[in-house]
């Protein structure tokens, strides 16, 4: 099936519809296709039915099933910790991003060296717009995502370190957030 936009989500967050399995060379994922005020969208959530943990979740697999489907637009939310005193319940979109994980797969390319320019990450100034219209009337704070390995949740020292560099801590927005070429 062919979908405008994707969403990837993690646990608490689904959508109804059509269910498919999409095969890709990285495994197989089950995803849903519905519609959102007209427009076919591709749901995939993130940890599968088996809730598997962030370290374990097939990234490559999502963002290539988001593209096979025809998805000019990824839309990904993610679970967060803050680090700069967010009110519980806030909404966050983030301009940029720092990753400290370790041995997750963050690539296509794994037999030549292509080198994918992330020095303006997304999101897309579009989709953010949209986004910010949609939340007007809602709380919304922006700043730097810091994504770790997981599942653990950090000690005290390590996001007292964290803090210079972003202002929210979560586990699975990278390496989704990793432009692909082409």
């Amino acid at each position: 099936m062919k979908a405008e936009m994707a969403i990837i989500s993690g646990a608490g967050f689904n959508l109804g519809g059509i269910v498919d399995e999409a095969v890709t060379p990285y495994g197989n994922l089950k995803v849903r296709f519905t519609r959102l005020k007209g427009r076919m969208v591709v749901f995939i959530p993130r940890h599968g039915q088996e809730q598997r943990p962030p370290h374990k979740v097939n990234y490559r697999a999502m963002i290539l099933v988001a593209r096979e489907t025809g998805a000019n637009r990824i839309f990904s939310t993610n679970s967060l910790g803050s680090m700069s005193y967010h009110p519980v319940g806030c909404f966050f979109l983030s301009f940029d991003f720092v990753e400290f994980t370790k041995a997750r797969v963050s690539t296509f390319y794994e037999d030549k060296a292509v080198h994918v320019d992330m020095s303006n990450p997304p999101p897309c100034p579009d989709l953010r717009s949209r986004i910010k219209e949609a939340l007007k009337s809602l709380e919304i704070h922006e700043g730097a995502y810091v994504c770790t390995k997981g599942p653990h949740l950090e000690p005290t020292a390590q996001i007292r370190m964290l803090r210079q560099f972003g202002d929210v801590v979560g586990m699975t927005g990278y390496p989704e957030v990793v432009r692909t070429p082409g």
